[in-house]
C-alpha cells in the first residue's frame, strides 16, 4: 500500500544508481574534499570553496572552470574552517571556525600560508 508523500523504494532506483556512479568520480586536481561553503564573487564570478575538516583550505576557481581543474588560488586555513562572509567594499572575508569558535579575517586575495589580519 502506498502512502501519500512516501515514494516506493524502486521508483527512483535509476537516479540513485546514477548518483552513486557520479560520487565515485574523483577530481583530484580541484583539491575539493569536504566543501562546507561556496561563495561566488559578484564582480568577476570567481568561485570560492571552503574546505572543511580534512581540506583546511579555501580554493578559488575562475568562473568558467569546468571538470578536474586546479584552483587559481589556494589559502591554507586553520582546522575546521566552516563558512565565510565577504566585505566587498574592504576586500576582506570573514571565516568562521567551528572549534575553537572564532572568526578569522583575511584579505580577499589571500593565498598560500598568509595569516589572517584579525
Amino acid at each position: 500500500m502506498e502512502h501519500p508523500g512516501v515514494q516506493s523504494p524502486g521508483k527512483h532506483a535509476g537516479h540513485r544508481a546514477a548518483l552513486r556512479a557520479e560520487t565515485r568520480h574523483r577530481r583530484p586536481k580541484t583539491e575539493v574534499q569536504f566543501n562546507s561553503c561556496v561563495y561566488v564573487d559578484p564582480r568577476n564570478g570567481d568561485i570560492y570553496s571552503v574546505e572543511n575538516d580534512i581540506g583546511d583550505s579555501i580554493v578559488v576557481f575562475k568562473n568558467d572552470a569546468n571538470g578536474d581543474v586546479e584552483p587559481i588560488r589556494k589559502l591554507n586555513i586553520t582546522h575546521r574552517g566552516y563558512a565565510m562572509a565577504v566585505d566587498e567594499e574592504n576586500q576582506e572575508f570573514y571565516l568562521s571556525v567551528q572549534y575553537p569558535p572564532q572568526v578569522a579575517v583575511y584579505r580577499k586575495e589571500a593565498s598560500g600560508n598568509e595569516n589572517p589580519s584579525a
